[in-house]
């Protein structure tokens, strides 16, 4: 009887101590419950943008033919926005009407055929005194994309000389005076080189120089070709390019002999 009172009370005491160690269990798991933490989504992805174009390059300024004295005529066109002074020779007989010349914003510009629109025919604007016989011209030249500039010398009814500078990049005969026959429409050739030429987006300094039969051009200040023809002895002088837009002249003077 006393063994079976010990093992009641031994069986008692057991379940209360682990009743006691359960409460405390469920006691120190809910103190040690966290709160709910608020979970933040990850933002969207910000929108993309094309990048911007680089900003554009501020178009360099001409070289600067020198002031004389004895310049026969000197113009930098900023002053000036009318082409009445000027001449316009196409080497086309198929036109409607003149190409398309403009003195704009401080530079001459040679903008398309009639209606401003790119054409390849070869063409000229002149200004001057037709009874100019020996003498030199020169112009700062620029070209964005046309393929062909010059300037114009002797220029008459009977045609002119130039001294024709091509693309560096394109084609052949780079460098040559040409004579333009006005009575058939034509060039001929009267010297090349083939090699050289100018650079598209820079400026360049291009003279003629006519002295009796005498005949040479320059680029940049360096002489490039020269030849000797008798055919036109007088006449005033200009400049000279494609039909095709993308090209400006500044600093346009004509002096009596050669410097």
């Amino acid at each position: 009887m006393r063994i079976r009172i010990e093992a009641v009370a031994l069986s008692l005491f057991v379940a209360l101590a682990l009743g006691l160690t359960a409460c405390g269990s469920g006691r120190t798991a809910t103190a040690e419950e966290e709160p709910p933490v608020d979970v933040i989504p990850d933002a969207p992805p910000l929108p993309t943008f094309p990048p911007l174009p680089p900003t554009a390059t501020p178009l360099a300024a001409p070289p600067r033919i020198e002031a004389r004295a004895d310049a026969l005529l000197s113009t930098d066109f900023s002053t000036a926005n009318s082409m009445a002074d000027w001449t316009i020779i196409d080497g086309s007989d198929l036109l409607a009407g003149p190409s398309t010349w403009l003195i704009a914003d401080g530079v001459m510009r040679q903008a398309g055929d009639l209606d401003q629109i790119n054409a390849d025919y070869l063409t000229a604007a002149v200004t001057g005194d037709p009874a100019w016989t020996d003498y030199q011209v020169k112009v700062a030249a620029y070209s964005s994309g046309n393929d062909e500039m010059g300037v114009v010398a002797r220029a008459s009814a009977d045609g002119y000389y130039v001294f024709r500078v091509r693309n560096a990049e394109r084609g052949a005969n780079q460098l040559a005076i040409l004579r333009y026959d006005a009575a058939d429409v034509s060039f001929v050739e009267l010297a090349v080189v083939s090699s050289g030429g100018f650079t598209p987006g820079q400026w360049h300094e291009l003279a003629i120089s006519v002295v009796g039969d005498q005949i040479s051009g320059s680029l940049d200040g360096t002489v490039v070709v020269q030849t000797t023809d008798p055919t036109l002895t007088s006449g005033t002088a200009g400049v000279f390019g494609a039909a095709a837009a993308e090209l400006q002249f500044d600093d346009f003077a004509v002096f009596p002999s050669i410097q």
